[in-house]
Formats: structure tokens, sequence, C-alpha cells
């Protein structure tokens, strides 16, 4: 039976960001990363010292910031593929397959338990699905494992990892594969949750907690949503923005859960009722659930992107609600 629960997001900044995506957890160092895909920004949050926030520019969009197995390196979505960032700011391109397809970008993206990194796709204006899920296997390989996507959206697996979760956020759909961890491979994929309303609302990203439940953000409904693994509806949390867009566990027990928002498309009279849209969000969750798996990254030649491009992270001296 669904509850709505008396769990009360806070706001832990207010970044009023135009599409906060893609929060990560590094267990390791006890950092938060998250983007603003349109703002071509990544920011950098250590949790033990909140004040010292990064950020650094990204020359075009960018979906996701994966951390790497690589110390300071993160694996970056940019608008049309691949890139890994070192410490220094050097950005390598590993695999662009949207080099020749301006009209789609890089919409989201994931680390499997095993270490392979995932990116979904999604065309800039509405058409023919033409989005998609990509794995990176090599420099200069990302293979194609699910096509004919609308949005392709959040990503996640099972505590056990032979589950793989996928939200096409276009019809409304959350996708269960099996997952083979030896390969990478999806199949038998079928339709876990089909959401009630497709346009004014829909699934975005989402995460999946210790018991293997999923946790989904939906866009436009101002809300999140646990479901259970069999696809049954568990709970809901209210949030006091339109556009919520994704979620990860954080903290130093993982028990945090932190949401990111959205002001995209907001008119003038929205944003004065919204004033908070585009911020970070905390509750404290039911659960606890996984830190981020750092992409197992591969050694390889690559293309360079030239100097002018990569741009120096930066240290933005701000302030969180929790301080």
């Amino acid at each position: 039976m669904m509850t709505v629960t008396n769990l009360t997001p806070e706001l832990f900044r207010d970044s009023r960001a135009e599409l906060a995506e893609g929060p990560t957890w590094d267990a390791g160092t006890s950092t938060l990363v998250w983007v603003d895909i349109l703002a071509n920004r990544v920011w950098r949050e250590p949790w033990s010292k909140p004040s010292a926030v990064q950020c650094f520019e990204t020359p075009s969009h960018v979906g996701a910031a994966l951390f790497s197995t690589n110390p300071g390196e993160l694996l970056l979505l940019l608008r049309d593929g691949f890139y890994r960032r070192d410490g220094e700011g050097a950005l390598t391109a590993l695999a662009q397959p949207l080099s020749t397809e301006p009209g789609i970008r890089f919409n989201d993206g994931k680390v499997s338990p095993d270490g392979r990194a995932f990116g979904g796709t999604m065309p800039y204006n509405t058409g023919p699905p033409d989005g998609a899920l990509y794995r990176l296997d090599a420099p200069g390989d990302a293979v194609t494992c699910v096509s004919g996507l609308a949005v392709s959206n959040g990503l996640g697996w099972s505590p056990d990892g032979s589950a793989m979760y996928l939200i096409d956020s276009g019809p409304g759909r959350m996708w269960r594969y099996q997952y083979d961890a030896a390969t990478g491979a999806m199949t038998g994929g079928t339709v876990l949750v089909q959401f009630e309303s497709v346009g004014a609302s829909m699934p975005d990203g989402l995460t999946v907690d210790d018991e293997g439940c999923l946790w989904v953000a939906v866009w436009g409904g101002g809300q999140c949503r646990r479901y259970t693994p069999d696809g049954r509806l568990d709970r809901t949390v209210l949030l006091p923005v339109s556009q919520p867009t994704s979620m990860c566990f954080v903290g130093p027990r993982l028990d945090t859960l932190l949401i990111t928002t959205a002001s995209y498309g907001l008119d003038a009279a929205r944003l004065e009722r919204e004033p908070l849209a585009g911020g970070l969000f905390v509750l404290d969750a039911p659960c606890t659930g996984p830190a981020a798996t750092p992409w197992r990254a591969f050694p390889g030649s690559a293309t360079i992107v030239p100097a002018a491009t990569a741009v120096s992270t930066t240290t933005v001296s701000t302030t969180t609600a929790r301080e």
C-alpha cells in the first residue's frame, strides 16, 4: 500500500541550477559530484567542507560526471560522447558516437557494479525516438545496448547486480533487464512500471537502495517515489519544487538521500512560486544505499581535446543550508 511519507526534504544548496542532474557519491573521498547539463558545468562538493565547492566548465553540454579508478580523474559524458578528464583538467576523447548527430546529446550515465560505464542519449527536440543507451567497452568502442528510446534517463542495478533498470522518460516507462556482469550484456527487457502521467510529468533519474527498492524522481510532479523490486509504489516524498531530476545516497552512513532539481523552462511567475527551483535537497532516508562504483579505467590511445577547450577548476566560496 502506497503512503505519502512524513519525510521532510531540506534545502542543502540553493544552487539555482538550470538543469542539475547526475548526483554521484564517492565514498573514498566523501565527495559529491553533480552536473548542470545545459550550463556546461560540473560541481564537486566535499562533504566535510561544504564551503569549498569546486566547479569547472566543459566545452559542451555535460550529461554526467562519473568517478574513475584513477585518482582525481572523471569520466565525462559530453554532448557527443565519452571523455576522460585528468586531475590537471586535460580532456581526452574516448568515444564519440554522436559526432555526426548534432541534434542528439548524452543525457544521463552511470557505472555498473562491475565497473562498466553506460550513457544514454536524447534528441534536443521532440521527434522520432532517436535516443539510445551505450556501453563504453574500449577507446573508440561505444556499443549500442538499447535503441529507439525517446529520452534515455535513470539507470540502476539491483543489490546483487543481476538486474539493470532503465527509464525512458518520453513514454514514461521503467524497464528491467537481466544483467550479465561478466559481459555487460542486457537481455530480456520488460516494463517494470508504466507511469500513469506522461507529458505534464514523467519519470527522470533513479537510484536503487540497499533493500532493492527504486527511488525515482518525477519531473513535473514535484515528488520522488519509492518502488518495490516488483514494481509496486511504496511511498511518495513531496518536494517544494516541481522538477526533481535525480538522486543518490550520500554521507558517512549513506543514509541521506540527495535530490537534484531544475529551473529549466519555468517562467517568471513559476519561479516566483518556486524560488528554490534548481536547488539541491536532502532528506533522512528510511534506508541506506550504495556509493558510486568507480569506472574501471582502461589504458589506450585516444584523441586529446585541444587545450583551449579544457577549463580549469575554480573554487567557489559558498555555503549550504546545513552550515
